[in-house]
C-alpha cells in the first residue's frame, strides 16, 4: 500500500516473452476505500450438530463466490508458507491450487467480463501475477474436494460463467478470445458432472444451430435449397460438404466459429483445424482432414497470456491439453512429430508442459525424440520441470530418460523457477538428482547470458524476483536456488534430504545468507535455524 514493495510478472512469463511490469500500482489499492470480501471468513464454516439455517447460508454464501468474483477490482491469492495447526503439513500456494474450490473461484477470475489479473502474496515483500493459463491446466474438475457433490454446483456456475464470457466476447468483437473460449471449454469442464452434446465437445453455445437437412426424398428440393443458401452465404464449398453426420459436424464447427472455410486463418492466427485440435473433437479433425485441412498446419503469431507460440502445430496443441485420441488420429495422418515452434517447443515438450503423462507415452512409442533440444538448448523435460509438471517428469523417468543426461541445464535448479513443487522435487531426489550440485554453465549458454543480463539489472538497482534469481544463480546448488527463487516448500524437503547448508554460490552466499536477505517468511528461517544448528550439534 505504501509503494515501497511492487507486484511483479510471473518469472517464466518474463523470460519467455520478455514482460517486466505488471501495470498494478500502489494508487490502485489507495484510489479510493476498498472493500474487502474473504471467502473463508464470508462463508460460515459448518460444524457438527450445525442448524439447517446455517447450512442454508453457506450454500447460499457458496453460491455468490462467482458475484463476488465478477465485482472485484482485485483477485489477491494469499498463500504464505505455513505450518498447518492441526495437521503439522505445510499449507502453501502449492497445497491451494489444489483445492477445487480454489481452483473454481480461480476459473472464475479468468472468466470474468471485467478483470481476470490474480495477485498471488507469498510474504510482505513476494507478490506476482499469477499465470492465466494455469486455469487452462488446472481445472476445478480435476481439484480435491472435501465433499464430492460441490462438483455438480461448481458445474451449474462454470456453464453460467463461460455463456457470460462467450456472449460478452462476441458483443465487444472479440472474436479470437470468443473462438478459444468456445473450444477450450471441454478442458475447463473437465471432470465436472456435465452432459455432452453429439460432439461431445461443445457444452456453451451462443449462436443457434444450423437447421438440420432433411434426407427424405420428398424434401429433397429443400434440401438443395438450403444447400444452395449455405453455399452463397459462405462463399465457399469446401464449408457445405456432402450431407452426412461427419460433415455435419464440420459445418456446425465452422458456423459456431465464425469461419467461411477451411483454411481461413483469423485475427490471433488460428484455423479451423488448429481449434478443432484444441477441443480435441476426433470426429470433427476427421472430417476437416477428409476435406483437405493441412495436418500440419500451426499458429501464425505467439499469444503470451495463454502460452501459445508461433509455429505450434495441430499436434502439439493437441498434446499440450491431453486431447490423446484425437492427438492418435494425426499421428496416423502423418503429422510431422518433431515440428517445432519459433522457441524450439515441440508436441513432446507441451505432453510435458501439460502433465499429459499418457501423451507422453504415446509419442515416445511413436519415434518422438527426448533428447532434441529447443532454441534454449534445453530438452522436454526441462519445461516439464519448470512447470512443476510431476506426472509428465514421472512418465518421462518411467519411459527411460535418465536424469543424469545432458539436459541443458540441472533439473532441480529449473524447478524452483515455478515456486518448486515439493512432491516434484522429492520425484527428482529418488531418481538420483544431485542433490548439492553447483549450478555451472557455459559463457556462450543462453541462460548463462540471460542469468548475466539479470545480475547487471540488480547490480543497477533494477531489483525484481526474476533478476533476484539470476544474481544469484551462478554456483548456486538447488538449496540456494530453492531461496533465492522463493521456493519455500522445496528448500524444506532439500533440507529434510540432507542438503548441505555451507555451499556457497558465486556472490559467496549460503542458503541461510539470502535467507535473512530476501526476508523469506519466518517459517524457512527456523527450518534453516534448526538444521545448522543441528549439524553443528553432531
Amino acid at each position: 500500500m505504501s509503494g515501497k514493495v511492487q507486484i511483479w510478472p510471473n518469472m517464466i512469463a518474463s523470460r519467455l516473452y520478455g514482460t517486466s511490469t505488471t501495470g498494478i500500482t500502489a494508487a490502485d489499492f489507495t484510489a479510493e476505500p476498498l472493500f474487502i470480501w474473504y471467502d473463508y471468513f464470508s462463508c460460515p464454516q459448518i460444524l457438527e450438530g450445525a442448524s439447517d439455517q446455517v447450512n442454508y447460508k453457506l450454500e447460499a454464501a457458496i453460491g455468490s463466490i462467482p458475484g463476488y468474483v465478477e465485482m472485484c477490482e482485485h483477485f489477491v491469492i494469499l498463500t504464505p508458507a505455513l505450518k498447518h495447526a492441526d495437521s503439522g503439513s505445510t499449507v502453501s500456494y502449492h497445497s491451494w491450487k489444489k483445492r477445487g474450490w480454489c481452483r473454481a473461484e480461480r476459473a472464475a477470475r479468468f472468466l470474468s467480463t471485467r478483470n481476470t489479473s490474480m495477485i498471488i502474496v507469498e510474504s510482505p515483500i513476494r507478490l506476482e501475477l499469477a499465470m492465466a493459463f494455469e486455469t487452462l491446466w488446472c481445472p476445478a474438475g480435476l481439484g480435491d474436494f472435501t465433499d464430492h457433490a460441490d462438483k455438480k454446483q461448481v458445474a451449474y456456475f462454470m456453464k453460467l460463467l463461460l455463456r457470460n464470457k462467450l456472449q460478452a466476447s462476441l458483443a465487444m468483437g472479440k472474436f479470437h478470445e470468443y473462438r478459444l473460449l468456445l473450444n477450450m471449454q471441454g478442458n475447463l469442464l473437465k471432470n465436472l458432472p456435465i452432459s455432452y452434446g453429439r460432439t461431445n465437445s461443445l457444452v456453451t453455445k451462443v449462436l443457434p444451430s444450423l437447421p438440420k437437412k432433411n434426407n427424405n426424398n420428398s424434401n429433397n428440393n429443400n434440401n438443395t435449397n438450403n444447400t444452395n443458401k449455405t453455399t452463397n452465404n459462405n462463399n465457399n464449398n469446401d464449408a457445405v460438404p456432402p450431407e452426412d453426420e461427419q460433415s455435419a459436424t464440420v459445418q456446425e464447427f465452422l458456423h459456431q466459429n465464425g469461419f467461411t472455410s477451411i483454411d481461413e486463418r483469423d485475427e490471433g492466427g488460428w484455423t479451423p483445424i488448429c481449434f478443432a485440435a484444441l477441443n480435441g473433437d476426433h470426429d470433427l479433425i476427421k472430417g476437416l482432414l477428409k476435406l483437405r485441412a493441412d495436418v500440419n498446419d500451426c499458429l501464425s503469431k505467439t499469444d503470451p497470456l495463454l502460452h501459445f507460440d508461433r509455429g505450434m502445430s495441430v499436434l502439439t496443441l493437441c498434446a499440450m491439453f491431453s486431447n490423446n485420441t484425437a492427438m492418435k488420429l494425426v499421428i496416423a495422418e502423418k503429422a510431422d512429430l518433431d515440428a517445432s515452434d519459433c522457441i524450439g517447443a515441440r508436441a513432446l515438450t507441451m505432453a510435458g508442459v501439460g502433465s499429459n503423462s499418457e501423451g507422453i507415452k504415446i509419442l515416445m512409442n511413436s519415434g518422438c525424440n527426448p533428447a532434441l533440444k529447443d532454441l534454449f538448448g534445453l530438452s522436454p523435460l526441462i519445461p516439464a520441470c519448470v512447470w512443476g509438471a510431476f506426472e509428465s517428469v514421472s512418465a518421462f523417468i518411467e519411459a527411460g530418460v535418465l536424469i543424469s543426461e545432458n539436459h541443458g541445464m540441472p533439473l532441480l535448479h529449473v524447478s524452483m523457477l515455478s515456486k518448486g513443487d515439493p512432491m516434484l522435487v522429492q520425484r527428482l531426489l529418488e531418481a538420483r538428482a544431485d542433490i548439492n550440485e553447483p549450478l555451472e554453465l557455459s559463457w556462450h549458454h543462453p541462460m548463462s547470458l540471460a542469468f548475466s543480463f539479470d545480475s547487471l539489472n540488480h547490480s543497477f538497482g533494477s531489483i525484481d524476483n526474476l533478476n533476484t534469481a539470476g544474481y544469484n544463480a551462478f554456483s548456486a546448488t538447488p538449496l540456494i536456488m530453492s531461496v533465492a527463487t522463493g521456493s519455500l516448500e522445496a528448500a524444506q524437503v532439500l533440507i529434510d534430504a540432507g542438503a548441505r547448508l555451507d555451499c556457497r554460490n558465486s556472490r559467496g552466499k549460503t542458503a541461510w545468507d539470502l535467507a535473512k536477505e530476501l526476508a523469506v517468511p519466518p517459517l524457512l528461517v527456523e527450518e534453516l535455524n534448526d538444521a545448522y544448528i543441528y549439524k553443528v550439534s553432531f
